[in-house]
This record gives structure tokens, C-alpha cells and sequence, in this order.
């Protein structure tokens, strides 16, 4: 019996099998006057039972800012947020499937028409512990004989990282607009927000800091409302 040496042409067809399984088949992609078409030039196989399939038209790695996001008036889950600039070329909207540390985390439905920037949401952050405290709440008149009432509210937010790294948290706070002439609202905030608008939105100011490991941070956010005794008036604090 003849034993024989394996072929020196055996490693280049693993390695030749290696590229096959990285080949990326190439999208056309036709811009019209009013839509884009993509062709993509392989076989897919569509199951019988109603899911989707998915394929791939391109693939970018994109630099992104990281920061931590809350409103503690409203929600005190803080979230992981990622936002990055808009890439050249046509983006659908649609589902987008979100992974955090290869984790899968959840879906969200995506529409970047009109956006230079995109934002997307990560899931809750375990290691940011947000505490809302209301030190002031008075009610009662104002005016000439008391013929207004008056609510003052002062509530402290108090942030505490876990993190072993330091991470950039920004706080929202969508404060009482009036949209009467006789309602006045005066705002009192200590530390002074970072911004009195947060992307145009009327009302609502933000503080960011790069947060310490241990660190606690603490904001106080205080109205006083005044407004007639006669009528509704909706969204006190």
C-alpha cells in the first residue's frame, strides 16, 4: 500500500472557499426621477409562511457620539442613545433591529427623510440611577385680593453613575409653557441649563456633563404658576 502527500493545491480551494463566504454580490442601484430601484443579483428563498427576508443592499461603519439620555419629569429610565451624521445615498425607512454588545435589544421603526442627523436609542442604561425628590410644593392666591392662584413646585433630580469609565449624560426637561396671556410662568434652575431649546422644541431645556464613576449630580428644576381662579387649566406640574 502507497501512501501519498495531500495535494499542495488543497489549501489555496479552503482559502478560495474562505473568499467565496465573504463575496458581497454587488447592488445596481438606478436613481429615477422620483424613486430609486435596487437589484440585487442573487437567489433568496421566500418561506411559505409569511416572513420577511432580508437582504443586504450595503454595509458602513459609521463614527457615532455615545451619551446617555433622560427626562426624570417624565420617565426616570435613562437611555443609550447614538447619534451620527447622514451618509451619501438613499435611505428607506422601515424596521430597524437594534444590537448593544452584540445583544440583540429590540426594533424600532425608522424614517430618516429630512434628518442630517440620525438618532437611534440603545435600551435602558442599568448603571445610571436616577432619584426625582419634590422639596417645595405651595399652593395658594396671588394678585390684588387674592383673585389669582398660584402653584410653586421646586423638584431635585439627582444622578448617580455605576460606570467604570466616565459617560456624557444630557437631561431634558420639558418645562410649563403658557399659552394664556393670563398665565405667567417664572422658572428657577440651578444648575442654569446648557440650552434653553433642545432641537427646536419649544419649552424644553437640557444640562449635559460628563458624569464620573460615583459621581452624583444633582439639578433643581422649580416653577411658580400663576393663573386665574376662573376657568381650567391643564398640565401643572
Amino acid at each position: 500500500m502507497a501512501l501519498m502527500a495531500a495535494p499542495a493545491s488543497a489549501p489555496m480551494r479552503k482559502a478560495e472557499a474562505r473568499e467565496a463566504d465573504d463575496y458581497v454580490v454587488p447592488v445596481i442601484e438606478t436613481l429615477g426621477a422620483f424613486a430609486t430601484e435596487f437589484e440585487v443579483p442573487c437567489r433568496v428563498t421566500v418561506a411559505a409562511d409569511g416572513r420577511e427576508i432580508a437582504v443586504s443592499l450595503s454595509k458602513h461603519v459609521l463614527a457615532a457620539t455615545q451619551r446617555v439620555q433622560v427626562t426624570p419629569a417624565v420617565q426616570r429610565i435613562p437611555v443609550l442613545v447614538a447619534d451620527f451624521e447622514r451618509v451619501p445615498g438613499v435611505w428607506l425607512p422601515g424596521n430597524v433591529q437594534l444590537f448593544r454588545d452584540g445583544a440583540y435589544i429590540g426594533a424600532t421603526r425608522w424614517n430618516p427623510a429630512g434628518d442630517e442627523r440620525f438618532t437611534l436609542g440603545f435600551g435602558q442604561d442599568d448603571l445610571l440611577r436616577v432619584t426625582v425628590d419634590r422639596k417645595v410644593q405651595q399652593d395658594g392666591s396671588a394678585g390684588f385680593a387674592g383673585q389669582k392662584l398660584q402653584r410653586k413646585v421646586v423638584d431635585t433630580y439627582t444622578l448617580t453613575s455605576s460606570h467604570r469609565n466616565a459617560i456624557d449624560v444630557i437631561v431634558l426637561e420639558s418645562s410649563p409653557v403658557a399659552q394664556s396671556q393670563e398665565i405667567e410662568v417664572e422658572r428657577s434652575f440651578q444648575p442654569a441649563p446648557a440650552g434653553d431649546t433642545w432641537k427646536n422644541r419649544q419649552g424644553v431645556v437640557f444640562w449635559q456633563k460628563k458624569l464620573a464613576p460615583d459621581e452624583a449630580w444633582k439639578i433643581d428644576a422649580g416653577y411658580t404658576i400663576t393663573y386665574p381662579k376662573e376657568g381650567l387649566v391643564s398640565g401643572l406640574p
